[in-house]
């Protein structure tokens, strides 16, 4: 039980994030942020709807490990979980950066 209230936690907190960005359309934190410049305010958009994807996908997860028939593999689900998290984030990155939405100033 513990997992699920630490994790949907997190996927409320990574949300209201979201949201905080895309109301200021400012970006408040990114990996090498100094680096990351939003071209078009589009990119807010696509953040808060794959954030949306992503909280849902952890709260289904973090669900799933208390059923208690799926018993070993409740701890790969976990895993698999955070990595399904990790990978939208990378994405978000990498599509915005295609789109035109955003780039990386070198």
């Amino acid at each position: 039980m513990n997992e699920f209230i630490v994790f949907s936690i997190m996927g409320i907190a990574f949300f209201s994030y979201s949201l905080l960005c895309s109301k200021k359309r400012k970006v408040i934190y990114t990996i090498n942020k100094s680096n990351f410049v939003v071209l078009d305010d589009k990119y807010f958009d696509l953040q808060l709807k794959i954030s949306i994807i992503n909280s849902v996908i952890i709260v289904i997860g973090t669900g799933l490990t208390q059923v208690s028939q799926l018993g070993s593999i409740k701890s790969i689900i976990l895993f698999i979980t955070i990595l399904i998290f990790w990978i939208m984030n990378f994405r978000l990155r990498r599509l915005a950066i295609i789109k035109k939405y955003a780039e990386i100033k070198k």
